[in-house]
């Protein structure tokens, strides 16, 4: 049973099979936010074309999950180690007390909202509060302190 999901995939990886150069160049643009390198073939153009439509047809956002795949390749070229990923949603509220002021951090998708401002991570947020280097997960309470695990 085809759904009309379904018909508007089949519609749109139909569309970027036919299209031109110019037309992919301008599909790109408008899925990535940015101009596809000078000679980048149109059987790439249309390769990532077609995994944005399909990411589309289920419900995600492509483009958040192309700058997900980038940062890990980056990680992962450059030797760092990846990155751990909190447990919580967009909109989960981190409360902590610090010296008799409550302080509140709202986990967004792209970061965590502090005082109006976004933050990259945690850490920098709890170094901001305290004025000294801290671990953020473990200054939020998200995190075991390995001294208390014995």
């Amino acid at each position: 049973m085809e759904t009309k999901r379904t018909r508007a995939l089949t519609h749109s990886l139909q569309a970027i099979e036919s299209a031109s150069r110019a037309e992919l160049n301008a599909l790109f643009e408008a899925q990535f936010d940015r101009k596809p390198a000078p000679r980048t073939s149109m059987d790439l153009m249309r390769q990532n074309l077609a995994w944005a439509a399909q990411a589309r047809a289920i419900g995600d956002n492509p483009l958040k999950r192309r700058q997900q795949f980038i940062r890990a390749l980056d990680r992962q070229v450059n030797g760092k180690k990846p990155r751990t990923s909190l447990p919580y949603r967009p909109g989960t509220r981190l409360i902590r007390e610090w010296h008799g002021t409550v302080y509140e951090v709202t986990i967004l998708d792209t970061g965590f909202s502090f005082e109006g401002v976004i933050y990259p991570n945690l850490s920098k947020i709890a170094s901001r509060i305290t004025g000294t280097r801290w671990s953020g997960p473990r200054f939020f309470g998200l995190t075991e302190n390995k001294a208390n695990e014995t």
